[in-house]
């Protein structure tokens, strides 16, 4: 088969340090075909070299060809490759890179929050007191921080002095929140009357409630003044006497000595060591001390050696923490020999020091020459000595003024003529019923059907007990994940005698009463209880996720989970010499020698997986085969792949949306805009000025794909349904409103309609139905296209529109864009106007308001 991908790259080879440096794909093999030919589906990866031969690390940045070099990388040599499939190790897809110190690097733009302001949702300035009735809109102004996010969170101020206090109220917060590229972040809110008792938790029903909002981002803090609100629940209290000026804690004491933290993460050259600590949090999987090359420690590093600091964790890429080296003796305090803020680049961060001779000194004295620890280390007592590394995560906050509520005082009239700003979700009215699903979460819920995630937590708590079932339920669905290529299809066959959610085989299908052509005909729910009885005769053995699959993939390695040398499948064993049986095939030692080769998904070792042989097979002969002649897999290579392509990925699709099986209100409160609009504005405000073809609103529309099912398409393809999808599927009371073909734009008319018949793919909107005119009708259009509908142009003549996919008249690929657009009202392209079957539509939200938007858009412009 001909080659296909990334042939050739080029770039600087001798790159400044703290500089960043683009790199470029010059060739592509001849067999790539036009569409893979994509800049933004090239990943590059950077190695670095140990040992003269080069090692990734873990830096890989898909449609992302830069790279900036930490201010010590001159001392090392690095290696990077561009590729589409996987990294071929090679030139001239990949070259060698050997970064140059920089004698005057550029000076990097601090991320600072510069303050938090709160005022009326049109922006007006508060000046009296607040009804409960208002909404207000909160603005962080933020400077080197474009593209970030931020959350706002909303206190009611109990303690005295101004600023923000950890014992003032927490009332609610935002989602994350986008910071434009105008250095703002916005979030609007309404104040509910259901704050009003959270805030008299601590305030003893005073009469006036004071509220305020922070802002955090990681690393910096900063706040909003107050603004007042009347309480309608005060009753006035009896007198009680000041308080005395010399209250404890109202006076300053000095600051104390920087100490590690209690619960922070830590390791130690010392194995045994009580200064090894995991983290508790779970944002970080390890921390490791080596030298140089990496090699682990056998004996405390001397003071003169380089040692790497090697963090591994989740979800970490833009935060900040501390790294903080120390020095520790049996008998002596510790002492702070390094403490730098750093913000992690990848989910593996390797950090470089060297052991200074001025770090020496303070291990020897201490950090107050005036003040000598007693007990520290001479070169005699070498020997207790020890070096340990502590992470501290940052955090930011930011303090809005404080404002003054009362539920007595008349709310501000809302003008609907200005363009919207966000619009907080929490406005939804609430459920009196709690959801299942959201309050037993597990991972990969999102592939799930309400009742699919019932079954399975049913399942799990019935096996390993009630206070199991979640974590249960996760590692259950990560090896359904794995068995079924990602696909949870109980029907899924691989073709070679396996079958179902776990893959039975016609024996396992026997052990629980049925055959592999019956559980393929049952649907999700059904196959779960076959799945039960499957796992119940070892269920008190399965202590591991590995030794749950095991007993999938090798029943007579259950229980060997927790040891990663064990030996599963071995090539190199022997069989008896006799005429093929398939029966052999699932007995020993035919499973232990033809395993291996059966299963490369775990050929984990450099170069197993790309190597290719002939080998004598036990069905078919001779053939082509991965892997190394007598090669092993062992526990410790399937729990690797277990873990981080299957549980780890599952993290991402927690289900936390709506359930199809949950009653949805059909009214809603008076004055509300539908809110599927205000998600629209919040992605408008986003992305407002960027083409397609830009980042990051090119990785946004591969979400909104995501959404719809299609993740193998991205911008260059339609999306203005999948827009469309994108906004119900944000909204607390509309998620899922439309299922089948949701990206294409004709599945937003009515169900049925002329334009899908005969179309198995997509049938229209069967939860929707015609409208009229209203801000938040769903309009179709006759060119294949789809958008919402806010307002009209100036004179009332035409409809204007916010969508997906449109921009100036401009059809071609990559300069798209989401934007308002307008359309005579009596034009013939519009084919029709739709709304939820459950939303109520206000005599107000058919007044439409007016925007000057004329031709913003047109019908060329929808490919």
């Amino acid at each position: 088969m001909a080659k296909k991908g990334v042939y050739k790259i080029s770039g600087n080879t001798n790159p400044k340090v703290g500089e960043k440096t683009f790199y470029t794909v010059e060739e592509w093999y001849p067999e790539t075909s036009l569409s893979d030919r994509n800049p933004a589906k090239v990943t590059w990866e950077l190695f670095v070299k140990v040992d003269d031969k080069f090692e990734s690390t873990n830096i890989k940045k898909k449609g992302i060809n830069h790279f900036t070099f930490g201010s010590k990388a001159h001392q090392f040599t690095y290696k990077i490759e561009g590729y589409l499939y996987r990294p071929e190790g090679k030139s001239p897809m990949s070259i060698i890179v050997q970064p140059q110190k920089n004698d005057d690097p550029p000076k990097q733009k601090d991320k600072e929050i510069l303050g938090v302001n709160l005022t009326y949702e049109d922006g007006s300035e508060i000046k009296k007191t607040l009804s409960y009735k208002d909404r207000l809109k909160a603005t962080a102004k933020c400077e080197g921080m474009e593209g970030e996010t931020v959350v706002f969170t909303l206190w009611e101020d109990d303690a005295e002095k101004a600023g923000h206090h950890k014992n003032n109220q927490y009332i609610t917060k935002s989602p994350p929140v986008e910071v434009s590229k105008y250095g703002k972040a916005i979030w609007v809110f309404p104040l509910s009357s259901t704050f009003i008792s959270l805030a008299n938790k601590k305030e003893d029903d005073r009469k006036q409630h004071e509220y305020y909002v922070t802002t955090e981002y990681n690393g910096k803090i900063d706040a909003s003044g107050n603004v007042n609100v009347n309480n309608p629940e005060y009753t006035p209290p009896a007198s009680k006497p000041a308080l005395p000026k010399d209250t404890p804690g109202s006076t300053s004491v000095p600051k104390p000595k920087i100490q590690p933290k209690k619960d922070t993460p830590k390791v130690s050259t010392r194995p045994d060591s009580p200064n090894n600590q995991a983290d508790k949090k779970g944002n970080i999987i390890s921390i490791k001390l080596a030298d140089a090359k990496g090699k682990a420690f056998t004996e405390t590093p001397k003071f003169g050696e380089t040692i790497q600091v090697v963090i591994e964790g989740e979800n970490l890429v833009g935060k900040k923490y501390i790294l903080r080296i120390w020095e520790h003796d049996l008998i002596g305090e510790n002492d702070l020999l390094y403490n730098q803020v750093h913000t992690f680049k990848a989910d593996k961060q390797i950090l470089f020091t060297t052991l200074t001779k001025e770090m020496e000194q303070k291990g020897r004295i201490g950090n107050n020459p005036k003040n000598p620890d007693s007990g520290e280390y001479t070169a005699e007592w070498s020997s207790h000595q020890e070096i340990f590394a502590e992470v501290v995560f940052l955090y930011t906050s930011s303090k809005s003024s404080t404002i003054d509520v009362g539920l007595k005082e008349e709310p501000k009239p809302v003008d609907h003529k200005k363009t919207p700003t966000t619009i907080d979700k929490s406005d939804a009215g609430k459920d009196d019923g709690k959801c299942f699903c959201k309050e037993n979460q597990f991972r990969w819920g999102t592939k799930l059907t309400c009742e699919e995630r019932k079954k399975v937590l049913q399942v799990c708590a019935a096996l390993w007990g009630e206070e199991n079932k979640t974590q249960k339920a996760s590692e259950l669905m990560s090896v359904i994940h794995l068995e079924t290529n990602k696909s949870f299809k109980p029907s899924a066959d691989n073709g070679a005698g396996y079958t179902g959610l776990i893959q039975f085989s016609d024996a396992a299908a026997r052990s629980v009463n049925t055959t592999r052509a019956e559980l393929k005909k049952m649907t999700f729910v059904q196959q779960m209880d076959y799945i039960k009885k499957y796992f119940e005769k070892k269920k008190d053995v399965l202590k591991t996720m590995t030794d749950l699959y095991l007993l999938v993939l090798k029943q007579n390695a259950v229980g060997q989970g927790g040891n990663p040398d064990y030996v599963l499948f071995d090539e190199g064993v022997s069989v008896p010499d006799v005429p093929y049986d398939k029966s052999n095939l699932t007995k020993e030692p035919w499973v232990t020698k033809y395993g291996y080769s059966s299963n490369p998904t775990f050929m984990r070792e450099k170069g197993e997986w790309q190597n290719r042989r002939m080998f004598k097979s036990y069905s078919k002969g001779t053939v082509e085969r991965r892997g190394f002649t007598n090669g092993k897999t062992y526990v410790s290579e399937v729990t690797d792949v277990l873990t981080k392509e299957h549980y780890d990925l599952g993290k991402l699709e927690i289900f936390t949306g709506e359930c199809e099986n949950k009653p949805r209100k059909k009214d809603k409160p008076k004055g509300k805009r539908a809110p599927w609009v205000g998600v629209g504005f919040e992605e408008f405000e986003k992305y407002k000025g960027f083409v397609e073809k830009e980042s990051p609103l090119k990785e946004k529309i591969s979400k909104y794909f995501e959404g719809t099912g299609n993740s193998d398409l991205d911008y260059t393809n339609p999306w203005c349904a999948a827009f469309i999808k994108w906004c119900f599927d944000h909204t607390d009371e509309y998620k899922n409103i439309n299922s089948k073909g949701t990206a294409a734009a004709f599945d937003w008319a009515a169900y049925g309609n002329s334009k899908v018949i005969n179309n198995k793919y997509v049938d229209g909107w069967k939860n929707g139905e015609k409208c009229e005119p209203f801000v938040g009708a769903i309009m179709t259009f006759n060119f294949s296209h789809t958008a919402i509908l806010v307002g009209e142009n100036l004179k009332g003549d035409k409809y204007v529109y916010l969508g997906g996919n449109q921009g100036n008249g401009d059809s071609r690929s990559g300069y798209q864009k989401i934007c308002l657009g307008s359309i005579s009202k009596e034009s013939p392209k519009i084919f029709m106007m739709m709304k939820p079957k459950t939303y109520i539509v206000d005599d107000e939200e058919k007044i439409l308001p007016k925007y000057n938007v004329e031709a913003e858009n047109s019908a060329g412009s929808s490919r």
